[in-house]
């Protein structure tokens, strides 16, 4: 039976899979490039990325038919084929990136003692567990995991308020920030692109109609708390502190001291963040093993182990340590990433206008 999930988790699924990993560094290269300019990019390319997703999913009169596009069994076009081959090599690059960077940040702030291959072997077991689990299982852990989550990035300016400091944001806006807010946005724009993984689940949505709807609403939420993470950091720590820290999210939610007996809630939070990483990275490999599946023509799940493995092991020879792995994500991927989802949107496109055309002469 095919799995279904609710368009309420729909939308959950895509704040995670941005969010979750992204919270991780992507703020100190932003604010390295746009200063404490950095918490006006939401508002600024958020209609961008409500574009990029109406394009992606279309009007809803138009959905129905897209609805067996990643069938393993049937006949797929020439164009198809390539579709699915980037599917799997972008799915790959993001496993194999994020990975690499959650295994960095445990390393760096948990595990310091433990080598980081026992650490990407451990993390695969956890991954390939929630994965086989299947999509539904990994919607239902996503929301209730995501859900508190969402609380304490909401709650941050609260916990901090004694914190903030508001000139760390002043000038509001200037002439001055255009240079570092367009560089900010390009960069950006390849993390929140990825949401153009939204393709491979859209036929497990039910109802389908309601899919741009709840595909709006989860870059919404991406955005609120990404909004509120900036402003409370640049707030807190100022720009710089934050332009040499690696790990800027963590950094601040050291700065919570809420008693005296009450000064180490970032372990806390640390551990309730985590299972958002792995349920992200679990949805990674779901996505790839069905791009995989349909390549050749078989529901099945005898690749995931494997090629997980190699992944893997790729994370760990791809990156010397966790400056490569910065780099590579905030250097190499923007162009990168960006690159291979227009591609992946424009073959999209035309797979939906064949897909339509054949519709067409069918009905005449």
């Amino acid at each position: 039976m095919k799995p279904r999930i609710s368009a309420g988790q729909f939308s959950i699924l895509i704040a995670n899979f941005i969010f979750s990993v992204s919270a991780i560094s992507l703020p100190q290269v932003l604010i390295k490039s746009s200063g404490h300019y950095s918490w006006v990019l939401a508002p600024v390319t958020l209609p961008v990325f409500f574009l990029f997703v109406f394009i992606i999913i279309g009007r809803a009169k138009n959905q129905e038919q897209f609805k067996n596009i990643f069938v393993p069994d049937s006949d797929h076009s020439f164009v198809e084929k390539i579709f699915y081959l980037c599917v799997f090599l972008f799915m790959a690059l993001i496993l194999i990136r994020d990975l690499r960077g959650f295994v960095d940040f445990v390393a760096a702030v948990l595990l310091p003692n433990t080598p980081i291959d026992i650490l990407v072997t451990l993390s695969l077991l956890v991954i390939l567990y929630v994965t086989v689990s299947g999509l539904e299982v990994i919607a239902r852990v996503t929301v209730i995991q995501f859900v508190i989550l969402g609380v304490i990035v909401a709650a941050l300016p609260l916990l901090l308020l004694n914190e903030i400091q508001i000139g760390n944001l002043q000038p509001i806006l200037g002439m001055e920030a255009l240079p570092g807010v367009f560089k900010s946005s390009y960069i950006l724009f390849s993390w929140v692109g990825e949401v153009v993984f939204i393709v491979t689940i859209i036929a497990h949505v039910e109802p389908i109609k309601k899919i741009r709807k709840a595909a709006f609403q989860g870059i919404g939420i991406i955005y609120t708390l990404l909004c509120i993470l900036l402003a409370t950091e640049i707030g807190v720590l100022g720009t710089k502190i934050l332009e040499v820290s690696t790990y800027p999210s963590h950094q601040l939610i050291q700065q919570i001291n809420l008693t005296d007996f009450l000064d180490r809630l970032d372990v806390f939070i640390v551990v309730v963040w985590l299972p958002n990483i792995f349920t992200k990275l679990a949805l990674a490999l779901f996505c790839l093993n069905k791009a995989l599946s349909c390549l050749v023509k078989r529901e099945t799940n005898v690749y995931i182990l494997p090629v997980s493995l190699i992944l893997g092991h790729l994370s760990i020879l791809l990156f010397k340590n966790n400056i490569n792995q910065i780099d590579f994500s905030f250097y190499t991927w923007p162009t990168l990433g960006s690159s291979l989802e227009i591609i992946l949107l424009a073959l999209f496109i035309l797979i939906k206008w064949q897909r339509k055309k054949k519709l067409q002469n069918k009905t005449t």
